[in-house]
C-alpha cells in the first residue's frame, strides 16, 4: 500500500496566499505591510514560510479581511481530499 502525505500547511498554506495575492492583484509592498512584515521577509517566505505565524495571518486579516485565510483552508481541504481520491485509487491498482 501507497501512502502519500500532504505537503506541510506552512509551505501549501503560503503558495497558496502568494496565489491570492497575485490573484487579487496586491503589490509585493502591500502583502508585506499587510503581513507586517519587511520585504526581505516577504522574500525568504517565498523560500521557506515556516517562520510565518498566527500573528502575521492576524494582521493580514485585520487589513484585508477573512478572505485570504479562507481560500488557503479551501485550497488545503481541496487539496487533501484530491490527494485521498488518488491514494485511494493508486492502492485499488495495487
Amino acid at each position: 500500500m501507497y501512502s502519500i502525505n500532504p505537503p506541510p500547511l506552512s509551505k501549501a498554506g503560503w503558495i497558496w496566499l502568494r496565489e491570492w495575492q497575485h490573484k487579487k492583484g496586491i503589490s509585493d509592498e502591500d502583502f508585506a505591510s499587510g503581513l507586517k512584515i519587511h520585504m526581505n521577509t516577504l522574500k525568504s517566505y517565498d523560500n521557506s514560510a515556516h517562520t510565518l505565524t498566527i500573528e502575521k495571518l492576524d494582521n493580514l486579516m485585520a487589513t484585508v479581511g477573512e478572505e485570504p485565510i479562507v481560500y488557503v483552508i479551501n485550497k488545503y481541504i481541496e487539496y487533501i481530499a484530491n490527494l485521498r481520491r488518488f491514494q485511494a485509487y493508486i492502492n485499488h491498482m495495487n
